[in-house]
């Protein structure tokens, strides 16, 4: 059974997008948290990396770092925490919930998306189960995993230490493309964990090529990262030179301000653009496996 992906999916996808600007102003949060969490563990470790690991002199880079690790040490383990805790909690919760919304909105239902994350809040323990099972693999869990433990090793080594990162990125892709449908399953059916990945395995089997293009498509919008990385990385940079090189206050001040103003504006713009990417990404998933799980059905009857 060939399934148009493009007619069935990916135009349906972005015209709910379209046609629900609600879901999109509801959903920033999601993406300001995101942009946020995942941005800037990265830059830290990415500047940890090139200025102690390696030991590049780079004055702007050393006056981020001691800004985080000598004057607000405290202030920023504890506002880390308090991040990393809501993260952790408030986000699978509020990405479930979209499917369930999705869901309500493909079956004309009236379900509004906060009785969809009272739904999953009431059910945390098992979006909780399901996401520390296997965020691990995602890339940017395994690209953070890496630079984290070149902390510790010998550089001569990270030769060895990169061949295991590629090794665990292909894995980790493997992982990812047959646990696809799995939460989609959850959601939908209210089906077991552990069932619900062997039911994921089968629907990918089926439909591996339709999947792989599915994943694809989500792995180039995921490369956006680059361009939050860069941002993060870039205004931290301009700011610290700025501090660095320009003498005069007043000077200083004024470039302070354009800097933090062009910088604020940028991280509601990632977030927006975050917010739309992930219906994006859920609605076009939540597509796809109605579309596979058909397959599937059909299978088994015979």
């Amino acid at each position: 059974m060939h399934i148009d992906y493009k007619e069935k999916i990916i135009i349906p996808a972005w015209e709910l997008i379209r046609e629900r600007k609600k879901i999109k102003k509801l959903n920033i949060i999601w993406g300001f948290l995101s942009v946020m969490f995942f941005t800037v563990i990265l830059s830290y470790q990415t500047i940890y990396t090139y200025v102690v690991v390696f030991g590049k002199e780079e004055k702007a880079l050393e006056l981020i770092l001691e800004f985080f690790e000598s004057h607000y040490l405290i202030e920023v383990l504890i506002l880390g925490a308090i991040f990393l805790i809501f993260y952790t909690l408030f986000v699978p919760i509020l990405d479930w919930a979209l499917i369930k919304h999705i869901d309500s909105i493909e079956k004309k239902e009236e379900n509004t998306i906060g009785e969809s994350i009272g739904f999953w809040t009431y059910r945390f323990f098992k979006v909780f189960e399901y996401n520390n099972l296997f965020n691990i693999f995602k890339f940017m869990s395994v690209l953070n995993c890496f630079l984290f433990l070149i902390r510790f090793i010998w550089v001569e080594y990270i030769s060895i230490l990169s061949y295991s990162f590629i090794f665990l990125f292909i894995l980790a892709s493997f992982i990812n493309i047959f646990l696809s449908y799995a939460k989609y399953e959850i959601v939908l059916n209210n089906t077991p964990l552990f069932q619900s990945i062997g039911i994921s395995a089968k629907i990918t089997l089926l439909n591996l090529w339709l999947t792989m293009k599915i994943y694809g498509l989500m792995f180039i919008l995921n490369l956006r990262v680059i361009f939050n990385f860069i941002v993060f990385l870039a205004f931290p940079i301009a700011i610290a030179s700025a501090i660095t090189y320009v003498s005069t206050q007043i000077y200083l001040a004024i470039s302070l301000i354009i800097l933090s103003v062009l910088f604020i504006g940028f991280i509601a713009f990632l977030s927006h653009m975050a917010s739309v990417l992930e219906i994006f990404r859920v609605s076009t998933w939540y597509l796809t496996y109605k579309e596979a799980k058909k397959k599937l059905d059909q299978t088994e009857e015979i």
